[in-house]
């Protein structure tokens, strides 16, 4: 009901198949509510709530990162989709960690759709210039929580500290350097 209400105002979603579809404590339930996700993604997509709700923007879809083992399935459904003419505006693309991880999801998908690059480990924000400077990506995500984990940074260093932008001043350069679109890991400040 909300992507739907979303759309209806032109706010563009992101359905999401990788952290929000799993159980990090056991990973043979995450894989059952991976493919249930995906179940009810295409059953969603086909529905007539879906179809025949004044829809003003397509959504974009967070997939599993190239290193696992849901990555081939999500690249699948998508496909699928595109045989039944629904296509993704864009894939968001966790833990890319390099150009070449951005062309072989290219060459994965049957489509042209806008990729954006999850930067979210250590090696990826090593090859950031390599990753943001490839001409299909027109926006970029920098993964903060993900990458201090890859990092060992604890606790997390949040904008009052001085630590949190060393990490994100080379992002901004980025943004100026190849004239993208920087997007951030919002933060859960209660107030």
């Amino acid at each position: 009901r909300l992507v739907t209400k979303l759309h209806k105002h032109k706010v563009t979603s992101i359905l999401d198949l990788e952290d929000s579809a799993q159980n990090p404590f056991s990973l043979n339930e995450t894989e059952i509510i991976k493919s249930d996700a995906r179940k009810n993604l295409i059953s969603y997509i086909k529905s007539e709530r879906f179809n025949n709700s004044d829809f003003q923007a397509t959504p974009y879809i967070r997939i599993n990162s190239i290193s696992s083992k849901f990555f081939e399935e999500d690249i699948r459904l998508i496909n699928t989709l595109a045989d039944d003419n629904f296509y993704f505006e864009g894939i968001f693309f966790p833990k890319t960690e390099s150009a070449e991880n951005i062309d072989q999801l290219i060459s994965n998908i049957s489509y042209e759709l806008k990729v954006a690059p999850m930067i979210e480990t250590v090696k990826g924000n090593d090859l950031k210039n390599e990753i943001v400077s490839h001409p299909s990506i027109k926006a970029f995500h920098y993964g903060h929580f993900d990458y201090c984990l890859d990092a060992n940074l604890w606790p997390f260093p949040d904008p009052d500290h001085d630590s949190f932008w060393e990490l994100v001043n080379p992002m901004i350069d980025l943004i100026l350097n190849y004239n993208k679109t920087y997007i951030h890991t919002p933060f859960p400040f209660p107030d």
